[in-house]
């Protein structure tokens, strides 16, 4: 079921008195996508995901003056949504906010305030927040995208401070939706479960739970979820996590909310271990209101962190040429995070 070539590299190297090394580049190939990764092992690269400690500390001050996602400034200048879809404009869980996002990215687009705090580490987004969270995600994407505006495609997606893809530092998460199409991966990612299940008569993601169940890669049982770093990761340090018996966003419970929110918070602790504080989440979903053999799951991918290089890993083989990229193994991942797990 797993794919993978390694290749040697050998290159003189002018750090090291132009001596003769030889680096491993190792090719695999996603089971279900048929998607391409590369895994390349860089001691120097992987550190460019930590982020200095001061650098935060001055961006956490100077973006929190006026942040509108703080209080109280988040009742007085975000969005509502018109009151024919939501009456009270915005929807609020715990302390958690939703509103519509200020500048649509989809047809519909929900942002999802993460609390009060203006900054939190990785590692202090704990279980509660992330369940009241994705609480008011589904909430109003139930609410607003699906009952008010037809919606039939959705995801949650997650982008943590700038190096990331965020324009507001204050934590939150977005909810994406459409009525026309399905986001790309995700429909690549739906079309080739529908696939397997006919050309094998079974789920590829209860038996992609089977096969990393106590494997090299697996991390942890959390509820109704399975965590494990990805075969053939799309980016680096990257995990994977599948609910139990939920096809879509809509079909998830109270059980698996909090199974993902408890699976998600363990999963950052490690990154801020790793001194990683820069990261992408997507939740991915079969179509909303209908019955395919798929399951509901995330991934999380770290980025390059806040440092005076100012070096991004925004590069053209990812993001134009579409080949998975990461630094490092995912079964030397898994080695690490299980310690950090304890």
């Amino acid at each position: 079921m797993n794919e993978r070539e390694t290749f040697e590299v050998k290159v003189l190297n002018p750090l090291e008195n132009f001596r003769e090394e030889t680096q491993l580049l190792e090719y695999r190939v996603d089971p279900l996508t048929g998607l391409v990764s590369i895994i390349q092992r860089s001691g120097y690269f992987k550190e460019l995901f930590k982020s200095e400690p001061e650098a935060l500390a001055k961006l956490s001050e100077e973006t929190k003056v006026k942040c509108p996602f703080c209080p109280p400034r988040v009742e007085e200048v975000t969005p509502k949504f018109p009151s024919s879809l939501l009456p009270e404009g915005r929807l609020k869980v715990g302390s958690c906010l939703a509103f519509p996002n200020l500048f649509a990215h989809t047809d519909f687009n929900a942002v999802v305030v993460l609390g009060e705090e203006h900054f939190r580490p990785p590692g202090k987004l704990d279980s509660k927040l992330l369940f009241e969270g994705l609480q008011a995600a589904l909430e109003v994407l139930r609410k607003v995208g699906v009952e008010g505006l037809g919606v039939k495609f959705g995801s949650i997606v997650m982008n943590y401070l700038p190096p990331a893809g965020s324009s507001i530092f204050h934590p939150h998460m977005q909810v994406l939706g459409s009525t026309l199409r399905d986001f790309n991966l995700q429909r690549i990612l739906v079309e080739a479960s529908k696939a397997y299940f006919e050309r094998h008569g079974e789920n590829f993601w209860r038996k992609l739970i089977e096969e990393e169940a106590g494997g090299p890669r697996f991390l942890f049982r959390e509820g109704k979820t399975w965590w494990f770093t990805s075969f053939a990761p799309l980016r680096s340090f990257e995990v994977q996590g599948v609910v139990e018996d939920a096809s879509n966003l809509l079909s998830l419970g109270e059980e698996e909310i909090s199974s993902l929110a408890a699976g998600i918070s363990k999963i950052l602790r490690c990154y801020s271990l790793e001194g990683i504080f820069c990261f992408n989440l997507a939740i991915y979903s079969a179509p909303l209101n209908a019955d395919f053999p798929f399951n509901v799951n995330v991934r999380v991918s770290a980025r390059f962190g806040l440092n005076p290089l100012q070096v991004n890993d925004a590069w053209s083989l990812p993001y134009l040429l579409l080949e998975g990229f990461s630094l490092t193994p995912p079964e030397e991942l898994a080695s690490t995070f299980r310690r950090h797990l304890g």
